[in-house]
This record gives C-alpha cells, structure tokens and sequence, in this order.
C-alpha cells in the first residue's frame, strides 16, 4: 500500500509539473506552437477559388497578383499581376482586395481601384472578365460598376450623393454572391460608420442594377464582406478593426434575410483563439477558409507589440488556411498548423 501511494505521489508530481511549464511557456514556446502560412510570399486580403486541378488566390497589390497551387498546402507559385490592364476611370494600379468567380461560361473578376474626383484613395468598383483566369483579366466596360457620387465616373450603383447617413470617401472589397439563379454583389463603403452593400448583378455578372440596399451598419471598421448560405439562413463573415495591427480578427453574422444583419457580431479568428497576428481577409472556398496574418523578420518570426505594420519593412502579410466546420449552426476553423 505504502509503494502505490509513494507511486501516485511521484505521478501527481509529474503531472503538475508538466502542467505548470505548460501554462508558464514563454514567447519562444508561442512561436513554436503557432500555425504557419501557408504562402512564403506576400498575399493580403486572399481571394481563393478553385481552379483546374487545384486553386488559385488573389492578393491586393499592383494590378492584383496571384498565385497558384495543386492543393491547400502545396508549393504557391506567382502569377504576376491578373489585371492586364487599367479601365479608362482607373487613376492607378494598385488594386484593393479582388475577388474572382465562374459565372457562365467564363471567369469575372470584381476590383477596387482608385478614381478622381473622391479624393485620396477613395475608389470604384470595376468588373474584368477571362478564360483562363490564371493567364489574367481583361477589364470590361469604360464605367464601373459601382461608384459613389462626386467621382468623375458614372456607375451601374451610383450612390445617393445628400444622404448624410452613407459615407462618401469610396467603395472597396467587392465580394460575389449566388444563390439560386441570382447573383450579388457585396462592398463596403470607405470610412466610418463602415457600411455593407449588396447589389443584384446582370449580364452574366459585368452589371449592376441601380439600387443596392445596405444589410450592415457598424461605428467601427467592418470589412472584406463574404457571404455563405447555410441551410435556411445567410451567414456573413468580416475582418474587423485597424488592418495592420495584431488586433485584426474576423467575425461572423447570421440572418434569415439579405437585407439586414445584426450589428453585433460574434468572434471566429482573433490572435488569441489562432496565435496569429491579425488574422482577416477570410474567403470561404468550399469547407476551406483562407486568411491573411503579419510576418515579422526574415525569419518569418510571428509579430506582437507593435499597433500599425503597415510601414515597416519587415513585416508582410502571409496567407493562412484552416477547416471551416459547424456546430449547431455556428461556424468554427480549425487552423491548418502548416
């Protein structure tokens, strides 16, 4: 009896022990730990679709590059830019959060670019469409799609120009949509309150009708809008807070109808549930979820102090993945470690 209780006493020992370095690990033991991306390159506000035999992304940056890759996890290999060419209201080509679909029998591609007339970096939403999506996107149409009133641009969407409500400064993050026959378009409107729109498409998707309709008002930043359909309700995931920063997070929003959605979201990817410094720009492919997070060093040590990455040198957006699962109706990602 006597060399059992010794035996459960050594046991209980090394139990609590093993216990208390877990809960004491360092940053060194965080950084082990954490996921790895899944890109060894820059890809910010990812738009990943499936394509031929694996799956191509979208990043922001000139003229919209991207890569390719045979599977989730395999070697990304870059495209270069997949906007060949600017639109005659494009001041510039530095595009803003992209995003590509399969519509009919051919690929679109929706982007934000900058446009006169709003002031700095306030932008429009334009449409560019391909065969082979891969090789790059041809703009189409000499207007966008979308605009905001007072830019030198008319728009299929031109927004209410008096309406002290709706900010004015530009519209980003255009998202595709479909349900059924019908196709959509989601888009945020730049500066605060932050505001998500939705547009009906026509045309195969290279237009838009003239009345999009506002289902989210938030006073904080609430961005890169991306719309699932789950049974009988609508599930919207967005990136929330200041981009470059580690506070970064995504959250998702569910409703029965397209035209409102709570205000209130609840948490799905932070830096204290992923380990990962800001993780946003999610984009649903299937049961998989694609995510930017910040890079710090050469060594790709994860960042951690710092409120704004945006300037320094040696900090990049890297893609991440996981699995999106659902439990009782709640969306959950099970982070890919890498």
């Amino acid at each position: 009896m006597k060399q059992r209780f010794t035996a459960s006493i050594a046991t209980l020992i090394l139990v609590l022990g093993a216990l208390a370095a877990t809960v004491g690990a360092g940053p060194a033991d965080a950084r082990r730990h954490s996921p790895r991306p899944i890109t060894e390159h820059t890809i910010a506000d990812p738009s990943v679709v499936p394509y031929a035999s694996g799956f191509l992304a979208i990043s922001t940056g000139v003229g919209a590059p991207g890569a390719v890759a045979s599977s989730v996890s395999g070697q990304w290999h870059r495209t270069g830019p997949l906007l060949r060419h600017l639109p005659p209201w494009a001041k510039n080509h530095v595009v803003w959060a992209a995003d590509a679909a399969h519509e009919g029998r051919r690929w679109v591609m929706y982007y934000s670019a900058p446009v006169r007339g709003l002031g700095h970096d306030a932008r429009c939403i334009g449409v560019a469409v391909s065969s082979n999506p891969a090789r790059g996107f041809d703009a189409r149409g000499r207007r966008p799609l979308v605009c905001p009133y007072g830019a030198h641009a008319r728009a299929d969407d031109r927004l209410p120009g008096r309406a002290r409500s709706l900010p004015h400064r530009g519209v980003i993050d255009p998202s595709y949509f479909r349900s059924g026959r019908h196709s959509y378009l989601l888009y945020r409107t730049q500066g605060t309150p932050a505001t998500i729109r939705i547009v009906r498409l026509r045309h195969h998707g290279l237009r838009a009708t003239r009345h999009s309709h506002q289902i989210l008002r938030t006073r904080h930043v609430t961005e890169n809008p991306v719309l699932v359909r789950r049974h009988h309700r609508y599930v919207l995931f967005a990136s929330q807070g200041f981009y470059g920063s580690c506070a970064y997070r995504t959250s998702w929003r569910a409703s029965r109808s397209l035209r409102h959605f709570p205000s209130r979201g609840h948490q799905l990817l932070s830096r204290r549930r992923t380990r990962i410094c800001g993780p946003g720009g999610l984009d649903v492919a299937g049961r998989t979820v694609f995510f930017h997070g910040w890079l710090c060093g050469d060594r790709g040590r994860h960042c951690r102090h710092s409120r704004d990455y945006t300037h320094r040198a040696a900090a990049h957006r890297r893609m991440y993945a996981g699995r999106l699962q659902w439990h009782h109706g709640r969306p959950h990602v099970q982070v890919l470690r890498g």
